[in-house]
């Protein structure tokens, strides 16, 4: 589905729903419903919450940011 039928925006007005917190994404940029590079702090109408422990959601958000900007990760590495 392209972003813009999936009413995409870069910044999720409710960062409880953004791409990151979202079973269909996977890190770094990529989407399992919508084309093109997503934002782990992006938003769409196809959103839904990832299952399980919501801590370990949000620590795999906070990698998912690290990565995608090339950020030094606590650990000392690089994932540029």
């Amino acid at each position: 589905m392209s972003k813009g039928q999936a009413e995409y925006i870069d910044k999720a007005q409710d960062p409880s729903q953004e791409c990151d917190a979202c079973k269909y994404f996977h890190p770094p940029m990529n989407c399992d419903r919508v084309m093109g590079r997503i934002s782990p702090e992006g938003w769409c109408k196809l959103f839904e919450a990832k299952e399980g422990d919501n801590q370990m959601g949000q620590k795999a958000g906070e990698e998912a940011r690290a990565s995608a900007l090339g950020v030094v990760t606590p650990g000392g590495t690089s994932n540029s």
